[in-house]
């Protein structure tokens, strides 16, 4: 059987989060936050250039790069080439640091770039776009040797498949997984901790598109293209505009000019509420142009029949998510209890499919959603 290859860029989450890791890879899990979403639009932009020269230093970007080696693959965003040999250059889209995933993960290129141009490299660079800064990176005996036992680890982590242990510390803050991973509820689970500690939830839908600002006297306002959410001159965080599609303020948090008239402009709604999370109203842009949009939607609300085919729509795709999701992590459990699950859904889609009364639409999906969460709990791995 052939050696699963590993991509290079999992490979340094393994420092950040092993458990991210394991969702990553095992479960090719595609959730995307802010953070991701701007790396993603700077790396198109370097793709548009594949090969360049300039003062006798070539450049190839976007190179594919496979070990027989080691279990590694990656792209490489970048290899310079000078008359002292080839190096590869990392770019990172914050601001300057001290990473060792970064280091890891620049190193595994240089064993790359090593094994398929049979030559020696002995430093990289890693570029940080936000403070335009380039780090020489040396790869040393140390740095070598961590990034082989790095590379061991994910290989028994695959080979094993056992979800690693939660961290649960301010790592989990920042990270896109955070809504899969549910680090807090699994530790106190594991603890049996019956105190009420873990956050608010916040509603699913859409999450990696809704900016969510519950911090108490934060400040938002307009930088370039990110919303700049600070409190008491600190900047909290920053977030591209075009990450977003709308924006709920939880209590008294104040909102700049500029950033509202911004926000309107890209048709990104403003949902205010107090800090108990009572709506009290919202800043919806004008929608000049779709009147006729709006008078078809509002005449639609007064015809029976096409709300229910509508409502069932909504209902079909909610139960086809819930039985998807089940038959998948059921590939792995094989609990009989699951299985019994997704026949039973599957035979209330069909009642939906001719239901014409709403009351009875609204009791289908609500007995749907009770066998659903009976079995929820067979989905939630512990070790």
């Amino acid at each position: 059987m052939n050696e699963v290859k590993i991509p290079i860029s999992a490979i340094a989450e393994i420092q950040y989060c092993p458990r991210n890791f394991y969702y990553r890879v095992m479960e090719q899990a595609e959730d995307y936050n802010h953070h991701i979403l701007e790396g993603k639009y700077q790396e198109d932009k370097r793709k548009e250039t594949l090969k360049t020269t300039r003062n006798e230093i070539s450049k190839y970007r976007n190179l594919y790069l496979a070990s027989e080696q080691h279990p590694i693959v990656g792209i490489i965003d970048e290899i310079e080439e000078t008359e002292e040999g080839f190096y590869p250059v990392e770019y990172k889209k914050g601001s300057k640091k001290e990473s060792v995933r970064d280091e890891i993960q620049i190193c595994c290129q240089a064993m790359l770039i090593e094994e398929n141009m049979d030559t020696t490299v002995e430093k990289g660079y890693l570029y940080y776009v936000e403070s335009k800064y380039k780090k020489e990176v040396v790869f040393n005996n140390e740095l070598r040797e961590l990034t082989l036992d790095t590379i061991e680890l994910a290989k028994s982590i695959i080979e094993d498949q056992v979800i690693p242990e939660v961290v649960n510390d301010n790592r989990c803050l920042g990270c896109s997984l955070v809504e899969r991973c549910l680090p807090q509820e699994v530790s106190q689970m594991k603890n049996n901790i019956t105190t009420n500690a873990t956050v608010r939830p916040m509603p699913s839908l859409n999450l990696g598109r809704t900016l969510y600002v519950d911090t108490m006297g934060a400040s938002l306002k307009k930088r370039g293209g990110l919303i700049l959410v600070t409190k008491e001159g600190e900047t909290l965080n920053e977030i591209p505009i075009t990450a977003i599609d709308q924006v709920i303020l939880m209590g008294p948090i104040s909102v700049s000019t500029q950033l509202l008239q911004e926000l309107l402009k890209r048709n990104i709604p403003v949902h205010l509420n107090n800090s108990y999370g009572k709506a009290l109203g919202w800043l919806n842009p004008v929608y000049n142009k779709n009147s006729l949009l709006r008078l078809a939607q509002a005449k639609a609300t007064l015809n029976n029949s096409l709300c229910i085919e509508i409502a069932k729509a909504v209902v079909i795709g909610k139960l086809l998510n819930q039985k998807t999701l089940l038959l998948r992590y059921n590939r792995n459990i094989k609990s009989s209890e699951v299985e019994k699950v997704t026949t039973d859904i599957k035979d209330i889609i069909s009642k939906v499919e001719t239901c014409v009364d709403k009351d009875q639409l609204m009791g289908y999906e609500g007995v749907a959603s009770r066998k659903y969460f009976s079995v929820f709990n067979h989905l939630i791995r512990f070790n």
